[in-house]
């Protein structure tokens, strides 16, 4: 039987690649959560390209920052009240990975009123310059209530590491960036094909990714700790 204090920690790049493969797995979900706002970040014809940009840098920067800000809360909290989170963030990522793979993440309910603040400081961007309203919307789309993005804060605070945090969101924002790229270039037919490819890379792929952390965290790691 392996303790708790046993186990072992989230890398960082471990982290930063299993949140890429939740990004990728749910990319359906965020073309439908998130597409609408990465529409509504574009500009006109010949802003297209800097307004895209904008608004992908500012929603990657973004969710690095909010990862890193949650890992540093972690890492204060367990210093203050002589906690290890770090044992339990390899848990929480295989459960955002196989809340990806399940599509589990429609189950958990949203924070209430954050849909309704997210909508009307969307409304407010409207009003701005097509490069800063880019740029405005791309950095509140972490604040959009999601499942996967819950459980996916979660880690980021247990790994109690403004590194780790701000890679494994950092990850996870880049792993969406074909779906948003999609919404925004409105290819809408792009990820309503692909058959067993797409079942696959929804399934399969965060599922077997969520069996390889939990092996990590349960075999390499603690055999390590044992010498």
């Amino acid at each position: 039987m392996v303790a708790i204090t046993d186990l072992g920690e989230l890398e960082p790049m471990q982290g930063a690649l299993a949140a890429m493969v939740v990004g990728v797995a749910g990319s359906l979900h965020c073309f439908m959560m998130c597409g609408p706002l990465a529409c509504a970040s574009g500009g006109a014809q010949g802003l297209r390209t800097r307004t895209i940009v904008s608004y992908q840098l500012a929603r990657v920067l973004s969710y690095s920052l909010v990862g890193g800000i949650l890992g540093a809360i972690g890492e204060g909290a367990g210093a203050l009240f002589s906690v290890r989170l770090a044992p339990i963030a390899p848990w929480l990522l295989v459960f955002a990975l196989l809340a990806s793979a399940f599509e589990l993440g429609k189950l958990v309910p949203a924070i209430p009123g954050l849909a309704q603040m997210v909508r009307r400081l969307g409304l407010a961007a409207q009003s701005m310059p097509p490069t800063m309203r880019a740029i405005a919307i791309g950095a509140l789309t972490p604040l959009l209530p999601c499942g996967f993005l819950y459980a996916l804060f979660a880690t980021s605070a247990a790994s109690g590491s403004f590194t780790t945090g701000a890679l494994v969101m950092g990850a996870f924002s880049l792993g969406a960036i074909p779906a948003l790229l999609a919404a925004q270039l409105q290819l809408r037919t792009l990820l309503s094909r692909g058959g067993l490819i797409a079942l696959s890379l929804r399934r399969v792929v965060p599922a077997l990714a969520a069996a390889v952390v939990a092996y990590r965290a349960l075999f390499i790691h603690a055999g390590h700790s044992c010498h």
